[in-house]
């Protein structure tokens, strides 16, 4: 993705030539190949921009190519290197990136050709094209996969890995789960980690995240955690007999906050209960009945300002 821009900051090229001034004020200069670019200030330009954009992207030679200096002149290059990156020499991409080194368009380019790279297993030149500034969590894994046949499994291997392990509740890309599976073997997966990832799933309501990070966990251990997956998925009354803990306490709102999502006068019979069992304070309260009075007022219910009312300050 282009990471700055005078367009969105994951404009493709044609997008880059649909963004320009309006009601003729003038344009200012994108970062172009040459010194002094070309300003894009009329629609007569913009348009000639998107007809050569779209030419390289068909692979058609342009009856109008745009001069090297123009400042859109790189996003032409990249489409037409997008459109041939499978099989696309890495000559001609190393050339590409080093003449936009630090550019938009270079950083796009180079994270459509490390996805290129990864598919090809070609992992020495991933590795020369990689940067820290990769934020797809598909490409840092991909880039996990490549130290990992270099033979580069070292202590920053591991501190990377568990560091994508831990960066949130969501599934992980496919592209994840070799290295997760490597980690895991190396011991690099210990139960606070499986804890710690099982508990940001239930937040985000992740039921299969769940279940998935309980696996290694110790039989009893894996037991309840996988209780507490079918507790997101629905309540359940086995969750009145779980051990009285922080921790279970926290599953227990969030489920319950999501079963208030789909019903939110469920809370009028569901949370007294667990509230009594488990010892709910008012911030865990709070989470089931801010959804029920969110979802009521969204439904334009008549107790909307009964259930607002309800919603404990801390939540």
């Amino acid at each position: 993705r282009a990471r700055r821009s005078s367009a969105s900051p994951t404009a493709t090229p044609r997008q880059q030539a649909d963004t320009g001034p309006r009601n003729g004020t003038p344009g200012r200069a994108l970062p172009g190949p040459a010194s002094t670019p070309i300003l894009i200030g009329t629609s007569a330009e913009l348009v000639r921009a998107r007809a050569a954009i779209e030419a390289a992207e068909r692979g058609t030679p342009d009856d109008a190519p745009l001069p090297a200096n123009h400042a859109l002149a790189g996003w032409v290059e990249y489409a037409g290197l997008r459109r041939r990156i499978d099989t696309l020499p890495t000559s001609g991409a190393e050339d590409f990136l080093q003449r936009h080194r630090g550019d938009a368009v270079g950083e796009t380019f180079r994270e459509q050709w490390l996805a290129a790279l990864a598919k090809r297993e070609d992992w020495p030149t991933f590795r020369a094209a990689w940067t820290s500034t990769m934020k797809s969590a598909a490409l840092r894994c991909a880039n996990l996969n490549a130290r990992q046949a270099l033979g580069q499994t070292d202590a920053d291997w591991t501190a990377d890995a568990q560091a994508l392990w831990r960066s949130s509740g969501k599934a992980l890309p496919g592209e994840c789960d070799a290295p997760m599976a490597v980690l895991a073997s190396r011991g690099g997966l210990p139960p606070a980690l499986r804890w710690e990832r099982i508990e940001k799933a239930a937040a985000e309501w992740q039921p299969a995240v769940m279940r998935a990070a309980a696996r290694g966990l110790p039989a009893e251990e894996f037991a309840l955690a996988n209780d507490y997956a079918a507790f997101i998925d629905a309540p359940h009354d086995r969750a009145l007999a779980w051990p009285k803990t922080t921790r279970s306490r926290l599953i227990a709102s969030h489920g319950l906050a999501k079963q208030a999502k789909a019903s939110p006068r469920s809370v009028d019979t569901q949370l007294p209960k667990f509230t009594e069992a488990l010892g709910l304070n008012d911030a865990e309260r709070g989470r089931a009945l801010y959804q029920a009075a969110l979802w009521t007022v969204a439904s334009y219910e008549p107790d909307s300002a009964w259930r607002l009312n309800a919603v404990p300050d801390v939540a």
